[in-house]
């Protein structure tokens, strides 16, 4: 940072124009601040930068590499020095993404599965949708590889693998297909175009739309992209979201701050007055409703826990990323709490289970990263050798339920076992409800 900022913004690329300097300053949100200085780019700076901010000298930093144009960039907290705001624009500046492949909505709809291809991907949203999906697709004789949320990383990769090596036909997906996986995908089916967000059922937004549709056609695989919903009326409703702009990112979460642990109150009265108090835009706090049904879950043990008045470790342990749905889970994170001081070691957590099938299994591996996590938070020793081997063999037991027998999963009639339309919203057929 000792030279002017011309000089300094060159480093990365010798020959880079006064042109090519300005527009990658004004990406990284910093080519207004320069000219504001007595010679603009000319400026003389003083030596190591002195007179400039920690957020300054990132922000000519991150425009120098934004210079060359790199395929691949790293970088090291780049937004240490910077304040939310400044963060935020900074990321808006240099997230530049350009399809290298043409993405085409198909004219006419899908229909299931006269119409299955190699490399579709068929995207519904539930995990419930994905293996009956599947399931139908094994009747047919059609191979498909599964990725859903609850499934393990692992078993995630491998099913991708499976795609990946030509071992299945077809992949039927959740939305966690747009979360970063690299498919060789030709076509992006909607079998659904509504999802239960938590709340409410809802359609899909427009950014949800295209980051899903935007797995087809991976460049270098396929000369370009396609997209198709099943029916007329998903169809319609793919084509005009896929069309419309995506409206902008206006807040930012702000999560809790730890320093108000010291306080002299109970830990949820912090918690709930903590999210009452409104801050102002664009700053919006993260929901804590998990936080708190796992605190009122301590509560009713509170005399049994040993540093329950403890609030910095009762945070730790009311704070553990987990599934607060699976009843088995919560069972022993209870036990956890109730027992952690007991030894230097968790207890290997239990395969005993109210839950059968591909459920028992996605479970209980749940609950072995419930003992990583949690001794982690309560520093305790982890038997990393026995819970490898554990996860392995976990693996291996879902790998095989859902290489076969995926027909299990078929929605049928709960009368007369008969195979229901596909997202047919009743659980019996027309023949027994007439009846």
């Amino acid at each position: 940072m000792n030279q002017v900022p011309k000089e300094n913004l060159k480093i990365t690329k010798q020959d880079a124009t006064d042109e090519e300097i300005i527009e990658a300053c004004k990406k990284a949100s910093i080519h207004e601040f320069i000219e504001s200085l007595p010679q603009g780019y000319e400026t003389n700076v003083a030596e190591l930068g002195t007179s400039l901010s920690g957020g300054e000298k990132q922000k000519i930093a991150c425009a120098s590499v934004s210079a060359v144009g790199p395929d691949v960039l790293v970088l090291d907290e780049p937004t240490a020095g910077l304040d939310p705001i400044g963060r935020t624009m900074l990321f808006n500046a240099i997230r530049e993404y350009q399809r290298k492949t043409p993405l085409v909505v198909e004219k006419t709809p899908f229909s299931f599965p006269e119409d299955v291809k190699d490399k579709d991907a068929l995207i519904v949203f539930s995990k419930k949708s994905v293996l009956n999906i599947a399931g139908r697709l094994e009747e047919n004789g059609i191979k498909s590889s599964v990725v859903y949320g609850s499934l393990p990383p692992e078993i995630r990769r491998r099913q991708i693998g499976l795609f990946n090596e030509g071992k299945t036909n077809v992949v039927v997906s959740t939305d966690a297909i747009g979360m970063g996986l690299n498919l060789p995908v030709r076509r992006i089916v909607f079998m659904e175009t509504e999802k239960f967000d938590g709340v409410s059922k809802r359609g899909l937004n427009v950014s949800e739309v295209k980051q899903i549709a935007g797995r087809a056609g991976r460049f270098g695989k396929h000369d370009e992209g396609l997209v198709n919903a099943l029916g007329d009326e998903k169809l319609e409703y793919i084509s005009k979201t896929i069309e419309s702009e995506e409206t902008e990112i206006e807040n930012v979460s702000l999560g809790f701050p730890q320093v108000l642990l010291d306080m002299e109150a109970p830990l949820d009265t912090i918690l709930k007055v903590w999210h009452e108090q409104k801050p102002s835009f664009p700053f919006e706090k993260i929901n804590i409703d998990d936080i708190l049904f796992l605190y009122n879950e301590a509560w009713k043990n509170r005399h049994f826990i040993a540093d329950f008045d403890d609030k910095r470790i009762l945070y730790r342990m009311i704070t553990c990323p987990i599934d607060i749905k699976d009843r088995e889970l919560i069972k022993q994170w209870r036990k956890y709490c109730l027992s952690y001081t007991a030894d230097v070691c968790l207890e290997h957590p239990s395969q005993n289970s109210r839950y059968k099938g591909l459920m028992k299994y996605e479970s209980y591996y749940k609950k072995l990263d419930l003992y990583y996590q949690m001794s982690i938070r309560l520093g305790k020793l982890i038997d990393m050798e026995w819970l490898e081997e554990e996860r392995d063999k976990v693996q291996s037991v879902i790998m095989r339920v859902l290489s076969k027998d995926k027909n299990k999963y078929i929605t049928r009639c709960k009368y007369c076992g008969k195979v229901l339309p596909v997202g047919s919203k009743q659980l019996v057929c027309s023949d027994c409800l007439t009846e």
